[in-house]
């Protein structure tokens, strides 16, 4: 009806030149908008970007420092491995490879010394944990002859 109103009142031609001009614009205009929200997507998530991870619906927070070693949250940690040792404990056993971390907050243990804790584990959350741990967070840095 708008097209025909359109054509009456301004000419058939018009109506053309319009609907392609629409045409051409349409186009950059939702690029526009999609590059606007992934950009403002991008910056609300810039301070947690590279530090999240998820475990089959569990996020765990994780740190790299400069010596590209990862630092995993015990507390997190905690949630899916139930039977983890308090801090303190953690802290005699794993010697340099648990504590806090400088610049992160939190108790954090180091992924090959949750590892080598894993190793020991028999039940079965632990286990996939570990070959979570292994295959996302190491990336197959582990040493192979530890196994």
């Amino acid at each position: 009806m708008l097209a025909w109103f359109a054509s009456r009142v301004f000419g058939a031609f018009t109506v053309v030149v319009a609907a392609l001009y629409a045409a051409l614009v349409a186009r950059p205009i939702i690029d526009l908008v999609a590059a606007s929200n992934y950009a403002a997507k991008a910056a609300a998530l810039a301070d947690v970007q590279g530090k999240w991870y998820q475990h089959r619906g569990n996020r765990i927070n994780i740190a790299e420092d400069i010596e590209n070693a990862r630092w995993l949250l015990t507390s997190d940690v905690r949630k899916i491995v139930a039977a983890l040792p308090r801090d303190e404990v953690l802290a005699k056993h794993f010697e340099g490879r648990a504590g806090f971390v400088d610049e992160y907050e939190g108790f954090r243990l180091r992924a090959d010394a949750l590892a080598e804790y894993l190793r020991k584990s028999t039940d079965a959350p632990s286990l996939r944990f570990r070959e979570w741990l292994d295959r996302e967070v190491m990336g197959g840095r582990r040493n192979p002859r530890a196994r």
